[in-house]
């Protein structure tokens, strides 16, 4: 039984061998070019968790990111995923291209973990400051420094340019064919099924756009705008975070003190969120220290850490709205040190247990992104710059400044576009694909609106969109019994939901159920 990828040995074939106790491997040779051959190869692994079902059919996922690890999503979290698909199929996680075990690297501080822990604290994961053109000048500066870096490391047998959405979808593509093969079918009629989150709705859309006749299912949960993805401007993403965040204080009035920390006294939400901005606005003038025997070195916790664990538990409320509530109660007593702590959890995991993973999430974002749009959206100038980050704030007060970091001047000196055989041209009309595409989307998703998925329903015949209510992105993290009813009937014989279909949520963060 194989316990390290390092033992496998990657072939041209799907060639699964058992590994992790309850899943079998396979690392694939892939193309680094389709259409030209003679470029080489790298390596793509997979995982998959296997049903009973004789005649079960390989469903592909991608979690998203870009940068998000499918070979972890499956491992540790098979039995979420399969309560939405069902469990009559193969799961089948990947890491793309540039991710995790993948063999291309997306690499920007080789042997510098401290250098990448730096970075991804100070400038991405935290929002930009935008007290003044100062501030927002120094990060610009940051982000063209780790442009001009990620361009410079790369490995010349492996270039970072084939790191992009299309050459995935061919992998994709490739994999169906493969798996035809060994199940003695015609490859040229093989079928993807496919079930991809957030960014991996992306993914979906290219290859539906790519191969719209190679298609067994398709369901994309939180739905990215392609137009946008393409283009590098997201100025569309953030419509509805703060709204979703308004939820927070109406859940927790809703739950009350006995379940939500935070409720305190108060007789309405809105008493709640008169609180938490009283609350923010002294941080803003006077941070916190935290317990320093808790921290490696002495910890302040500002406006900014606020922010950014306020966005982030937008998320997934059923998850995170808890502790966000226990960290602003104790902020309002003084105490910082539960702020600090969950402020920097993706930093310690980062740091001491498996650093590449979430490296990999944050900085392939970027580097994936700005490699997919090929130079479209250009803030290389600091008044381009500026002014998108402004408009980012302006949409939204609790994400803006964190969306602005991670979309715009990442790209401002990585001077790495696709091949021309992998550079995107977008979508013409209405494809007619040989499935219709099942489209997944919350009302208040903060990072990919409802509006995006009804606009790529138009986008592709047939396809409709079946409507979760409530905060959360990805009906992933806003499971019902009324979602999965209908998304399991879709991966059994392709039927889509009525038009219009609209599934409550079963239950809300702190415990309550509506």
């Amino acid at each position: 039984m194989i316990q390290d990828w390092k033992d496998i040995t990657s072939t041209p074939d799907l060639n699964w061998v058992p590994c992790f106790d309850n899943f079998t491997c396979t690392i694939l040779q892939v193309p680094l070019d389709y259409t030209d051959l003679s470029i080489g190869n790298t390596t793509v692994p997979f995982i998959k968790f296997s049903s009973t079902n004789a005649s079960a059919e390989d469903v592909l996922f991608n979690p998203g990111g870009p940068g998000a690890s499918g070979i972890i999503a499956v491992k540790n979290g098979y039995k979420t995923i399969l309560s939405v698909i069902g469990s009559r199929n193969n799961l089948v996680g990947f890491d793309p291209r540039g991710v995790n075990n993948s063999g291309l690297s997306l690499e920007c501080f080789p042997n510098n973990l401290g250098a990448k822990i730096d970075f991804i604290i100070e400038t991405l994961n935290r929002p930009i400051d935008d007290s003044s053109e100062a501030a927002i000048y120094d990060t610009y500066l940051k982000e063209m420094g780790w442009g001009e870096r990620c361009t410079a490391h790369q490995d010349p047998k492996q270039p970072k340019q084939y790191a992009n959405t299309v050459a995935v979808a061919n992998d994709m593509r490739y994999y169906s064919e493969l798996r035809a093969k060994s199940l003695g079918l015609p490859v040229e009629t093989s079928k993807l099924w496919y079930y991809g989150t957030s960014y991996g709705t992306i993914l979906g859309e290219t290859y539906a756009t790519l191969f719209p006749d190679r298609i067994g299912r398709m369901l994309l949960d939180g739905v990215v705008d392609s137009e946008e993805w393409y283009s590098g401007s997201f100025l569309g993403s953030l419509v509805h975070a703060d709204a979703g965040m308004k939820t927070f204080f109406a859940d927790c009035f809703a739950a009350g003190p006995a379940h939500c920390s935070f409720s305190g006294n108060s007789t309405s939400a809105d008493d709640i969120e008169r609180r938490f901005y009283t609350l923010f606005e002294q941080i803003q003038k006077r941070p916190l220290l935290a317990d320093v025997a808790l921290t490696a070195t002495p910890v302040t916790v500002t406006w900014r850490e606020i922010k950014y664990v306020f966005f982030e538990a937008l998320y997934d409320p059923s998850l995170s709205f808890a502790g966000l509530a226990d960290t602003l109660a104790d902020l309002e007593q003084g105490n910082g040190t539960s702020l600090a702590m969950l402020s920097s959890q993706a930093d310690l995991q980062l740091a001491y247990n498996n650093s590449q993973v979430v490296y990999a999430d944050v900085l392939a974002l970027s580097e994936i992104g700005c490699i997919d749009a090929a130079g479209r959206h250009n803030v290389s100038a600091f008044e381009d710059y500026l002014d998108y980050v402004h408009e980012q704030v302006n949409i939204s007060w609790i994400g803006g400044g964190q969306w602005a970091v991670a979309t715009a001047g990442a790209c401002t000196r990585l001077d790495i576009k696709p091949p021309q055989s992998q550079l995107f041209q977008g979508t013409s009309g209405s494809n007619h694909t040989s499935v219709p595409i099942l489209f997944l989307s919350n009302t208040l998703d903060p990072v990919a609106p409802i509006e995006s998925a009804r606009k790529e329903s138009s986008r592709f015949a047939g396809s409709t969109v079946l409507t979760l209510n409530g905060t959360a992105h990805c009906g992933l993290q806003n499971p019902s019994v009324c979602q999965h009813q209908h998304t399991q009937k879709y991966m059994l014989d392709a039927t889509l939901p009525p038009a219009g279909t609209v599934c409550g949520r079963t239950a809300i963060p702190f415990g309550s159920t509506t």
